[in-house]
């Protein structure tokens, strides 16, 4: 198996006035799936293709300054996403050879939003639609071997939040917030079941929730870090009949750091999952024996050393 992809882009960026900002882009994709089949014997007919997939995709946006420290955007565009090798893998009905068949995914994104340094903060504000169209999604799944095929749209409308600041006595605090709306615009069936429009898009968290409070020690380079995220229930399946259990987790980060002139040496250790929580981690999507669950581990380690030498 194989993939070629090529892409050409141009990008421009106008100050019509004082305190505005006007952008504009296009990029034009290519990509070709090639499959060769080596082994074809009587009942194994050869499965050799290929599928090409190409799309130019434009984007336009808008900047406004109200303040040196402000900015207010707006971005609109289109995208376009192929599909994996790993969905392309298997046709539905159990033929041989690859899912050719299956189209690439066509999106219309729309983001308004707001940037600004407050005195020792920084504040970022956004709202974002997303609609796409022929939208990849699992069709069946049994026996280790999972088909996709096309649904028609989904709809992703949301808003993200995030803040960042300096504290006293060597603290930084980070926070993180996304909200999101992911439904099927369109009826579809999946396998020989019918998903009803206005079904929630598995696997996807209406929320989820980030945040991070730092201590480092001026001198010394040591820095401590405690870290919480906690993400929402999900579906497991399109039907949305059963979601895994919302979760939440603390890790723990501690490094040096030591620096020269031309060199920087920094050694690092991290607890994740810290409480030793048991949750699912992620979920397969339609899995046919019900075995949607994948489970997270649980606490564990990593250590490492990073070196730079600059020359």
């Amino acid at each position: 198996d194989e993939v070629v992809a090529t892409a050409a882009y141009a990008q421009a960026e106008w100050r019509f006035a004082e305190r505005w900002i006007a952008l504009a882009g296009a990029r034009s994709n290519r990509v070709e799936f090639r499959s060769t089949d080596y082994y074809i014997a009587p009942g194994n007919p050869d499965d050799s293709g290929t599928r090409d997939f190409s799309r130019t995709t434009p984007a336009v946006g808008i900047v406004y300054k109200p303040a040196p420290t402000m900015s207010v955007y707006a971005n609109a565009g289109r995208g376009f996403e192929t599909p994996t090798f790993a969905e392309l893998a298997y046709r539905p009905g159990g033929g041989t050879g690859l899912n050719f068949d299956l189209a690439a995914s066509r999106s219309r994104h729309v983001e308004l939003g707001v940037k600004a340094v407050l005195a020792r903060s920084r504040i970022n504000a956004a709202l974002f639609e997303v609609e796409t169209q022929d939208e990849i999604v699992v069709d069946t799944a049994s026996g280790g071997r999972t088909t996709f095929k096309n649904a028609g749209r989904t709809l992703r409308r949301g808003v993200e939040l995030a803040g960042d600041t300096r504290l006293p006595l060597g603290f930084d605090a980070a926070v993180a917030w996304t909200l999101i709306d992911a439904t099927f615009r369109d009826e579809f069936t999946s396998g020989a079941t019918t998903v009803p429009a206005g079904n929630v898009l598995p696997a996807v968290p209406h929320s989820t929730f980030y945040g991070e409070l730092r201590w480092r020690h001026v001198g010394s380079g040591f820095t401590a870090a405690l870290e919480a995220q906690r993400k929402s229930r999900v579906a497991v399946d399109d039907l949305n009949t059963e979601f895994a259990d919302a979760y939440v987790v603390t890790n723990l980060a501690l490094g040096f750091t030591q620096r020269g002139k031309d060199w920087r040496i920094s050694e690092y250790v991290r607890v994740d999952n810290l409480a030793d929580k048991r949750y699912a981690g992620s979920v397969i999507v339609n899995e046919f024996s019900g075995r949607y669950y994948e489970p997270a581990p649980g606490r564990n380690y990593t250590a490492g050393v990073q070196a730079k030498l600059t020359f």
